[in-house]
């Protein structure tokens, strides 16, 4: 399975778990910030932070909801959340 992780993407997930037998490319994605290769324009994956989420939920909530919407146009999309 090959992981394509956007370009713009600050701290990438590292994906080192040889047991998925996981490659990782970087491209740029138009939605997200993940996706497989040859399903990019199917599957995305949205990973935000815990402060990015609050951002997203106040003074840039607009920009995220237009991202939900493109999101939702795809088979399979999902924003994944991490914080303690």
């Amino acid at each position: 399975m090959r992981v394509i992780i956007d370009s713009r993407e600050q701290s990438p997930f590292a994906f080192h778990n040889e047991k998925y037998g996981v490659e990782k490319a970087v491209g740029t994605l138009s939605i997200g910030d993940y996706s497989l290769a040859g399903l990019e324009d199917h599957i995305a994956v949205e990973r935000k932070s815990l402060p990015d989420l609050v951002l997203c939920l106040g003074r840039e909530r607009d920009r995220f909801e237009r991202e939900l919407q493109r999101g939702a146009a795809l088979d399979a999309f999902c924003v994944v959340c991490e914080g303690s």
